[in-house]
């Protein structure tokens, strides 16, 4: 990780957010433990990869935590998926979600037979709870 040369304290609970298409960015208002309250801004550009960034921790983390200590994250619901495809040939999703924003995965081309076989099991779980 990079030198630290500012440390926020850690933020407990997310306030609010806006938009500000004028700065090309997302602001969201953070609050402490100790009912601090802290303004961030967002550059359009790095929200993504923000995103995926935190998930991918969370990832790592939630070993780390005991069973009965793991937070509940919240789900993030998607609008709509599409497939992208890059000139090279390389392929991924498009995930797009309320609010109107989207993250793109990419994805090595070798990994789409389990992602088919991911995509045939979802449909059977889904047919099977239909049928009850």
């Amino acid at each position: 990780m990079a030198e630290l040369v500012n440390t926020a304290p850690r933020f407990d609970v997310i306030l609010s957010s806006e938009v500000r298409p004028a700065n090309k960015s997302v602001a969201v208002l953070m609050g402490t433990g100790d009912k601090k309250r802290f303004g961030l801004e967002f550059a359009a550009s790095v929200v993504p990869a923000l995103i995926t960034v935190l998930t991918g921790m969370m990832g790592k983390l939630m070993p780390a935590i005991p069973e009965d200590e793991r937070p509940n994250p919240q789900v993030l619901d998607t609008k709509s998926i599409t497939l992208a495809m890059n000139d090279e040939g390389g392929v991924g999703l498009i995930l797009s979600f309320e609010g109107d924003f989207s993250i793109t995965l990419a994805m090595p081309t070798g990994d789409l037979p389990a992602l088919r076989q991911m995509i045939d099991e979802a449909i059977g779980l889904t047919d099977k709870k239909a049928k009850h």
